[in-house]
């Protein structure tokens, strides 16, 4: 067996190279070292290593999830289900933010400039305006972490 040590930004890690290395249990326990394991793989992998992988962490907690091929679908959404997050992650994130729509402090605005109190009236507008910015950065920033498409 060959150790490759990988330092990447100060942060280092082994690359072990050799034979049966999935099924050498004293190798598993030594990289492995938690006791509660998540193997994410994908549709090609899986049929060829995960039930070796499986079996070489036996005695651990695991569970495992085959995403489909690609990296265009290795996202959080990818892993929605395996959390039972459902298989729409777009919902979740409509709805969270029907309760963030700034339409109090936009029409508190507009009935205050109506009223004739322009400093809070403009208070008002520029606070919901701030409010729907964050709301949409936020969408965005969501969006891309999950990637959703399609909303």
């Amino acid at each position: 067996m060959q150790e490759l040590a990988i330092d990447v930004a100060g942060r280092s890690y082994p690359i072990l190279i050799g034979d049966k290395l999935l099924d050498d249990a004293a190798v598993l326990e030594r990289c492995v070292a938690a006791r509660d394991v998540l193997v994410v793989t994908d549709e090609t992998v899986a049929p060829l290593y995960l039930e070796r992988v499986l079996r070489g962490l036996a005695g651990r907690r695991t569970a495992s999830i085959a995403l489909p091929a690609g990296e265009q679908h290795k996202t959080l959404a990818g892993v929605a289900p395996l959390f039972q997050l459902g298989n729409q992650p777009q919902l979740t994130l409509i709805s969270a933010v029907l309760l963030l729509v700034p339409g109090v402090p936009l029409i508190n605005s507009v009935q205050d400039l109506m009223k004739g109190y322009p400093i809070t009236g403009i208070a008002r507008g520029v606070t919901g305006g701030v409010i729907a910015a964050c709301i949409a950065l936020g969408l965005l920033l969501a969006v891309s972490l999950l990637g959703v498409n399609g909303l």
